[in-house]
């Protein structure tokens, strides 16, 4: 059995090799952009020290 590949089955590979990298380097892309997005949405630290001194409204507990 011959392992060599035919003209049409080493251009899919090489296609489909081009396609891999470039799925991975999307998905690296896309988890930085994910990741940063979480860090920006968290509350800074001053935000929540300043949240936490912020006077509810109380209820009357009689």
């Amino acid at each position: 059995m011959s392992t060599d590949l035919t003209a049409a089955e080493r251009a899919e590979l090489d296609r489909l090799r081009r396609e891999n990298q470039l799925l991975r380097v999307e998905k690296e892309m896309l988890l930085r952009i994910a990741t940063e997005y979480a860090l920006d949405a968290r509350p800074s630290r001053t935000q929540l020290t300043h949240a936490a001194r912020v006077d509810l409204p109380r209820t009357a507990t009689r």
